[in-house]
């Protein structure tokens, strides 16, 4: 996960929507980030990831029948 993190940070891409989710759920840190000289490009070369550990429950396999030929 962190390789996929590096090479989107590199290249300035948001593949996980995070500007969108300051943006619109903390707007006045939003601002901040992206104030005065370079901007947006400030906001992605600041962001960090961590260790991350993740549980998944899964509620449904598919919502699809499946047919067989």
């Amino acid at each position: 996960m962190t390789g996929n993190f590096h090479a989107a940070k590199a290249k300035k891409i948001d593949i996980y929507g995070i500007e969108d989710i300051l943006y619109r759920k903390f707007n006045k840190q939003w601002k901040k980030m992206t104030a005065g000289p370079g901007g947006q490009d400030h906001l992605f070369s600041s962001l960090q990831l961590e260790d991350t550990d993740v549980d998944v429950k899964l509620m449904h396999s598919s919502t699809y029948k499946l047919k067989y030929h």
